[in-house]
């Protein structure tokens, strides 16, 4: 399998964080070397198992013509950066259905585009995007259900 880098900053509580934690895991976990070029607030749990594997193997350094380079990009819908080694894939969330042309042709810049939402694919599709499907997920570590009743707000729906 092709190296992935993720090209933006890992872990902590905001939703690009917690994703790219959660994609580099998985990647790891299907033995796929992944560079972490930025972290930070990572469980010391997580920061083993995602850098003891590949401790030699980490930071753009290593990158070479095969490496997937992996960038969050949301409703800016920006450029894919032309002066850099790699495989630049876009992986895409975003809330506006109004896509304009500029838009579309900013995306087309991509080698590869990947959606985190089948609602998101269908939009790109419907403007001749070929986007790609990688749903986010959840993670059953955090969300799962109760083994145990509530002992307070039990009428209440709760996350």
């Amino acid at each position: 399998m092709r190296p992935v880098e993720l090209g933006w900053r890992i872990g902590g509580p905001s939703g690009w964080g917690v994703a790219g934690l959660n994609i580099a895991l998985e990647l790891q976990a299907l033995g796929v070397k992944v560079s972490l070029p930025s972290y930070t607030g990572i469980s010391p749990l997580h920061s083993r198992a995602l850098l003891a594997p590949w401790e030699p193997w980490s930071g753009p350094t290593m990158r070479t013509d095969d490496t997937v380079v992996l960038h969050a990009i949301g409703n800016t819908f920006q450029a894919a950066p032309t002066d850099l080694t790699g495989v630049q894939c876009a992986y895409i969330f975003f809330e506006e259905t109004d896509i304009d042309e500029a838009a579309v042709q900013r995306l087309k810049t991509w080698e590869r585009v990947v959606c985190g939402s089948t609602w998101n694919q269908r939009l790109l599709l419907d403007k001749g995007i070929d986007a790609r499907l990688a749903i986010q997920g959840v993670d059953s570590g955090v969300f799962r259900p109760r083994t145990s009743p509530r002992r307070y707000l039990r009428d209440k729906f709760l996350v």
